[in-house]
């Protein structure tokens, strides 16, 4: 199960393309794999040890499922 923390106001249609049984995904999410972003000023943001990647969500999530993904090694 992978944790995605969001940033911004994300739609909750992205639950049609990311499963509650794959996927725990909020903006309380603790120690998160991902972030889901998008538009969110990230200097300063603490990125914890465990995050694997960044994606920036675009407003037609359902059409257009765009994730621009940074992995973080």
């Amino acid at each position: 199960m992978y944790r995605i923390r969001t940033l911004n106001n994300i739609s909750g249609s992205v639950r049609e393309v990311l499963s509650e049984d794959e996927y725990v995904l909020g903006d309380a999410v603790a120690s998160p794999d991902a972030l889901f972003v998008r538009a969110t000023d990230l200097h300063g943001y603490d990125f914890n040890p465990e995050l694997l990647c960044l994606g920036q969500i675009t407003s037609n999530v359902l059409e257009e499922l765009v994730l621009v993904l940074t992995v973080f090694h």
